[in-house]
């Protein structure tokens, strides 16, 4: 084999070394934060308050460093803690304040979690690289964009809502809490490759705002924290800054760079299951055709598992989504009541352990959806707990037990920042999860909360409101992780609203948009960025009419959702089991390397096509697809990875034999013909010790 091109190289390593030696790792260096004390800016941690910096090795791949921070005075502490990883090279902190005494707290803000400046080279210049957020308005979604930096220039960034209201307040909406910063060549200087950059991640479940702003000379400043900070802290009160993560790399290959950030993402930030990497999964589900689960009861749903395993079709979880619990309004069950969690006995008399037992027995997983943070008018927690929910200044007031439409649509905000709050939702919650049998505990988030946060705010404590929420939703996730180790946990937000790295560590997305499933280039196009960023998200096969193969491998992923009706008389359950069997033999290799084969595009003029591929097995998976209106049948993909001197063997799941190939020939390009439009093609390779034929 040839040698691992993705592995970190040593001046990569190197720089990040040197960044933490320089900014995080000693008491000298100049920390790379910054907020502001009674008006007066402070960068990192300022002379003459008592400094203390404190290492520990938190096992053979990481190091971490806590430099503290005290006012001899007000007694406010800052505290940043840090890790180094050794294994790539990428460097992390998160920014934390506590007033530690009874004195009076400074007024504290602009609190960023991100200060810093970097000068480019002469000859080159700064390029700025993201995606689009997440918008179920737009076909958009997760597109591509770059920008150069030119002197003087000022990028602002920041979440925002489909209509472009600035209110959103969930973290990935509109904007993509992830960058790439490189050193491109211009002018006389434009042949020269990309020689150096950083990814850039800032893990804040709320509302971030970044800035990137180029002096009129070669510098380049980076600040970025939650948009609003500007408080007095209480004695014993604590808040913090969003995490940031930073990988460095070096060179022009920008695959190499994506998969350098996928590996890093799949060893040190996606959650484990009792230690272990998630399995891939194939969700079966009724939620397309029982209106998500308002028309579901026992019996149906037990039916429906038994439909799956009478046709054979190996589903690995079965999903239960919004409307279990007691949801009816005016007459008829709608999902978003909120706010009373437990099962509906009416439709399900011996709550949802029956279905999960059902399943279990037959090998299947159960999913279940909930939304702990959105309280409808009617519920439970409106009427029980008012004193915990946060409502807008501007939102009518309902009796708490009123059940119209418009008051289940009105919803408050469940306080996590509020301790006893959250700790009745945890322990509820993991009540539920044990007592109804819960593998998967699926969490959406269906408003914009922003509004409901600064409207709760007291004068002199902006942002307290915010900041105190985001910590509370980050502990109580903790806790259900430390709680049940076994049981994966997926981050919604009306699709992929809240996907920022903290969140991503904790979770899974299993549903990253919540637009049009049926849009099959958009869906393409959307994997084709994701892929690059987030290894582990999943979304459902549409359309449910019929078994269409180029819908199924549209969606493949490591998670993927069938809902068919299977009492539909007309579904070619041969080609689904197929399509399945398909599926089950290649889905670990989604956690291979990805190298885009074409450029992103949602023209359906296009061809799309990606290959993964796993150095250490020497296999992979090539996916092609044809749109609709391509006027080429042909088409030529080199591939990556691949030896040049090594054979491999290629099974088409469209063609009855097996192809050997020589690796050189894979790697000029290999070449495949699709004469009909609307085509999908899966490939599978593998290294072979058998000779190719000459």
């Amino acid at each position: 084999m040839s040698p691992d091109s993705i592995a970190p190289r040593p001046e990569e390593l190197a720089r990040a070394e040197q960044w933490w030696q320089e900014h995080l790792g000693g008491t000298e260096g100049t920390a790379p934060f910054s907020l502001a004390l009674d008006g007066e800016p402070m960068a990192g941690l300022p002379a003459g308050w008592r400094r203390e910096v404190v290492t520990s090795c938190l096992d053979d791949r990481r190091d971490r460093a806590e430099l503290v921070a005290t006012h001899p005075d007000h007694g406010l502490e800052v505290r940043c803690a840090a890790v180094r990883y050794r294994d790539f090279p990428a460097v992390e902190w998160t920014l934390h304040l506590r007033q530690t005494d009874a004195g009076c707290c400074p007024l504290v803000g602009e609190v960023l979690g991100i200060d810093a400046e970097w000068r480019h080279e002469e000859g080159t210049d700064f390029v700025l690289r993201s995606l689009k957020g997440d918008d179920n308005q737009q076909g958009d979604i997760y597109e591509p964009w770059s920008r150069n930096l030119w002197p003087g220039v000022r990028t602002v960034l920041a979440p925002t809502s489909s209509s472009g209201n600035e209110e959103e307040g969930r973290c990935s909406s509109g904007a993509f809490p992830y960058f790439v910063v490189e050193e491109a060549g211009f002018g006389e200087y434009a042949a020269r490759p990309v020689r150096r950059g950083f990814l850039l991640a800032v893990g804040w479940p709320g509302r971030w705002r970044a800035e990137f702003v180029r002096d009129r000379g070669r510098s380049l400043r980076i600040r970025a924290g939650q948009e609003r900070t500007r408080f007095r802290l209480r004695p014993g009160e604590s808040a913090r800054g969003p995490l940031i993560a930073m990988l460095f790399f070096d060179g022009a290959d920008g695959a190499r760079v994506q998969n350098l950030w996928r590996r890093w993402m799949i060893a040190h930030n996606l959650p484990r299951l009792a230690g272990e990497l998630p399995a891939p999964m194939l969700e079966g589900s009724t939620c397309g055709f029982l209106e998500e689960m308002t028309r579901a009861d026992e019996a149906n749903q037990i039916e429906y598992v038994d439909r799956y395993l009478a046709a054979k079709l190996p589903i690995t979880h079965w999903w239960m989504d919004a409307g279990w619990y007691p949801c009816d309004i005016e007459g008829k069950n709608r999902w978003p009541r909120t706010g009373t969690w437990e099962a509906d006995r009416k439709r399900f008399p011996r709550g949802l352990r029956a279905i999960a037992a059902h399943a279990h027995a037959h090998g299947i997983r159960t999913i279940v959806w909930f939304e702990p943070e959105r309280v409808a008018g009617g519920t439970w927690l409106r009427a029980q707990r008012p004193g915990w929910l946060l409502a807008r200044l501007d939102q009518k007031v309902f009796p708490p037990g009123i059940t119209t439409a418009e008051a289940a649509w009105q919803s408050h905000l469940l306080d996590l920042g509020n301790d006893e709050a959250r700790a009745w939702l945890a322990d509820h919650v993991a009540g539920l999860i044990e007592g109804e049998d819960i593998d998967v505990y699926r969490q959406d988030f269906n408003f914009n909360p922003l509004r409901h946060w600064r409207d709760n705010d007291a004068a002199g404590r902006e942002g307290l409101t915010e900041n105190h929420h985001v910590s509370g939703y980050l502990a109580y996730w903790d806790a259900l992780r430390e709680r049940f180790p076994g049981v994966l946990l997926d981050s919604c937000a009306s699709g992929g609203r809240r996907n920022d790295l903290e969140s991503l560590r904790r979770a899974v997305a299993l549903h990253p948009t919540d637009y049009r499933y049926d849009d099959l280039p958009v869906k393409q196009a959307m994997r084709h960025s994701l892929f690059q960023w987030m290894p582990f998200f999943g979304g459902p096969v549409l359309p449910l009419e019929r078994v269409d193969a180029y819908a199924f491998r549209s969606t493949m992923g490591l998670s993927t959702v069938v809902g068919f009706d299977l009492r539909r008389e007309e579904l070619d359950l041969d080609l689904l089991r197929r399509l399945m069997a398909e599926w089950h033999e290649v889905a670990p290799l989604y956690y291979g390397d990805f190298y885009p084969l074409t450029a992103y595009s949602r023209g359906q003029d296009a061809w799309m096509a990606w290959q993964f591929h796993r150095s250490e097995h020497g296999d992979g998976l090539i996916q092609v697809f044809r749109r609709e209106a391509s006027p080429f049948e042909t088409a030529v993909f080199p591939l990556a990875g691949i030896d040049a001197d090594a054979a491999y063997e290629l099974k088409d799941y469209d063609e009855p034999d097996v192809r050997r190939c020589a690796g050189g020939e894979l790697l000029a390009g290999l070449r495949l013909t699709m004469p009909r439009r609307r085509s999908a093609r899966t490939i599978r390779y593998r290294l072979t010790s058998e000779a190719v034929p000459r």
